[in-house]
């Protein structure tokens, strides 16, 4: 039998999933239009040891959105204000301006 704490305990798990990723976030933050990015301070957050998880959780994400094409040039307008003309485009973007300079240019590749 089904409990009356069953129902909001589900309800909040399901928002949790429902957050943004560590690279919308990301994106938003250090890559929108008019910020004046800065691979330090992208750095400290990702590496932060309040969140131990972080930095491994943004490289699989960021693995996964260039390798699958996740971020679609209309989901990078809206997460930057920069605008994309095609996927290749935003691909190209996320290996040269984020990936390659954080792992000293190695291969883009799953992390499990």
């Amino acid at each position: 039998m089904e409990s009356a704490y069953d129902v909001p305990r589900t309800e909040a798990l399901n928002k949790f999933m429902e957050k943004k990723s560590i690279l919308k976030d990301v994106l938003e933050t250090y890559f929108c239009q008019g910020v004046e990015m800065s691979y330090d301070e992208l750095n400290q957050f990702l590496k932060n040891e309040s969140f131990p998880d972080r930095a491994r959780t943004f490289k699989r994400e960021l693995a996964d959105a260039i390798i699958n094409h996740k971020i679609t040039p209309e989901d990078f307008q809206d997460l930057t204000a920069v605008d994309q003309d095609s996927q290749e485009d935003v691909d190209k973007f996320l290996t040269t301006e984020i990936w390659d300079p954080l792992y000293d240019n190695e291969p883009v590749r799953m992390i499990y």
